[in-house]
């Protein structure tokens, strides 16, 4: 494999271009070489360029957001719930089951798609689902099946409160009906 010279590194700077924009510190949000962490009000926002850069035209480069939710409870109507769910988000973002059993809220596009604003826009739009939905999704379905608070992934956790996105209005909102106080 021959990796391509400079494409992973170019998506790691546009996500530190994404992050400004939204108000982050990019150094500051790092998780690691490729990771960063960010929060809005109760959801805690993964961000993460995940490839090799092999690929001639930057296709196995993917940007990727998701903001772990709850655990998966026993209910037999749950999946079919986060499916109308997924249909309510129109395709911005889903939520999917971890092999552990827990829902994330996920959304990713291939790096030679997508420029920062875009980046920006998914971010924001993860955070703003997952702020929307996870709070009333626990209500609903039990606060036992809540993560551990500030669940962020199986690596080291960040010293510090992961840096809050300020609030990007109009530009970043999701087109169409944005979700109400919880779900349907």
């Amino acid at each position: 494999m021959v990796r391509r010279a400079g494409t992973v590194e170019k998506a790691r700077a546009m996500v530190g271009v994404a992050l400004s924009a939204l108000g982050a510190e990019p150094d500051r949000a790092a998780f690691g070489p490729d990771t960063w962490l960010v929060s809005k009000g109760s959801a805690a926002v993964v961000i993460r360029v995940v490839g090799h850069g092999t690929d001639p035209d930057a296709s196995d480069v993917h940007v990727q957001v998701t903001s772990p939710v709850m655990r998966v409870p026993p209910d037999p109507g749950f999946s079919a719930h986060l499916l109308k769910l997924n249909h309510e988000m129109g395709g911005l973002a889903c939520f999917a089951v971890t092999p552990q059993g827990e829902v994330h809220l996920v959304a990713a596009r291939t790096y030679r798609d997508v420029g920062a604003p875009e980046i920006a826009r998914l971010i924001a739009q993860v955070a703003h689902f997952s702020d929307a939905y996870d709070d009333p999704l626990l209500e609903r379905y039990g606060a036992q099946y809540a993560l551990r608070p500030g669940a962020v992934p199986p690596r080291a956790k960040p010293p510090a409160p992961p840096p809050a996105l300020r609030d990007p209005g109009s530009r970043a909102a999701p087109p169409g009906r944005p979700p109400g106080k919880g779900p349907a």
